[in-house]
């Protein structure tokens, strides 16, 4: 065999080593790859669903704290007095209502409706 022919086969037998080597590095990455998109794709499905749970406990507290506002404002309205329901008291009583009092208790009757809500609301988280 010539020396030509040796070199040929030395760097041909070379070259094809190293295209094997490097196409297989290749698909072991392409694996590694692959198998941390599915870890990725995992966590985020797990994450997904956490943050749906949440989302579901958020709105069934909202729900809940709008059914109890809504608990205290018909309480406020039925414990406040209406302007006419004043006036036909002291009307059936034989005297005229003076708006003067009316109003005061109109006042009477908001400023306790305030403080109430300023209790009744939670503040902070």
């Amino acid at each position: 065999m010539s020396f030509a022919a040796k070199s040929f086969l030395a760097v041909s037998t070379a070259a094809t080593v190293g295209i094997i080597y490097y196409v297989h590095s290749n698909q072991q990455s392409d694996r590694e790859r692959l198998r941390m998109g599915i870890e990725r794709d995992l966590e985020r499905q797990q994450r997904k669903l956490e943050n749906r749970r949440e989302l579901d406990r958020q709105a069934a507290l909202t729900v809940q704290l709008e059914q109890e506002q809504q608990n205290e404002r018909r309480t406020i309205t039925t414990t406040t007095t209406p302007v006419s329901n004043v006036a036909s008291k002291f009307e059936r009583q034989g005297e005229k209502a003076s708006s003067f009092y009316i109003n005061q208790t109109m006042m009477r009757d908001r400023r306790n409706a305030r403080a109430f809500l300023r209790k009744a609301t939670p503040t902070g988280p």
